[in-house]
């Protein structure tokens, strides 16, 4: 049950990231109504990175201390 959670997190953050920079590519950023457009890109970027490094690492660090 964890190691599927901690993949689904790690693919979530994969498609925010990759969602973000489609915004920023294609240019929607732009015409978004929103008082700062270009944070958009930064936080859905920011998000999608934190989301894959915390599900890789836990996915790829093996846990062999048990306190």
């Amino acid at each position: 049950m964890k190691k599927g959670l901690l993949i689904f997190m790690t693919i979530a953050g994969m498609v925010i990231l990759l969602g973000g920079l489609l915004t920023y590519g294609l240019g929607i950023h732009k015409i978004i109504p929103v008082p700062r457009p270009d944070l958009i890109v930064v936080g859905t970027s920011l998000i999608g990175i934190l989301l894959m490094i915390s599900g890789g690492c836990d996915l790829l660090i093996k846990k062999s201390c048990s306190y």
